[in-house]
């Protein structure tokens, strides 16, 4: 249960861990992943694991699915190695993988040619 209950005028509130809230709807899966050399996770919530499926790809799994695939997903990336170029991560539909219940398809690309890169730095949050 949240510590402060929600109101009108209190759109940001938090709950029992101390985690932030806005009007009690928080990401039901995060994560930050070091992609670039030997992925690694450095921290998470809700996910099992992420899948390095080529460069700049990678499917972020969740640990416990959501009801259906209608969820939003927010990506961030930074790092890359070898690029000094204007880097964006996203959800594409990558060799048929879409998002599903439990997996999400990211692909960091260089935006201005679009080649995949690797990243040291990407994040998602994904909300229900």
């Amino acid at each position: 249960l949240p510590s402060t209950a929600p109101s009108a005028d209190k759109a940001l509130i938090t709950d029992g861990s101390g985690n932030l809230s806005f009007d009690g709807y928080t990401a039901k899966a995060w994560v930050n992943f070091n992609g670039d050399g030997t992925l690694a996770i450095r921290d998470s919530g809700n996910i099992s694991s992420v899948t390095d499926r080529g460069t700049g790809i990678y499917t972020v799994n969740i640990n416990t699915a959501f009801a259906n695939a209608n969820y939003a997903v927010v990506c961030m990336t930074g790092g890359e190695t070898g690029s000094s170029q204007n880097v964006g991560a996203s959800i594409e539909n990558v060799n048929s993988s879409l998002p599903t219940t439990s997996a999400i398809p990211i692909v960091v690309r260089i935006r201005n040619t679009s080649s995949d890169v690797n990243s040291a730095f990407v994040s998602i949050a994904c909300f229900s």
